[in-house]
């Protein structure tokens, strides 16, 4: 197994921080924007659970290699 910069073995992801990059995320209601999920389905008769997710737009491309397709009323 590699050790992490610290050198632990902990099996947790590392976590880096630079001074450029803030430590801790803002909620949203502060005055930022949410992301609209996009709801993915796949066939139960074909696939193993789950059958429906939330998925961030900037995903949905990866998720078609498993089976998944946009839900038809959200389809544009």
């Amino acid at each position: 197994m590699a050790k992490k910069a610290d050198g632990t073995e902990d099996n947790s992801p590392e976590t880096v921080s630079d001074a450029n990059t803030p430590a801790t995320v803002p909620d949203a209601p502060t005055g930022e924007v949410s992301t609209e999920f996009v709801t993915m389905v796949r066939n139960a008769d074909i696939h193993p659970a789950p059958h429906t997710a939330q998925v961030h737009p900037e995903e949905v491309h990866n998720y078609y290699s498993g089976g998944w397709t946009v839900k038809k009323d959200e389809v544009e």
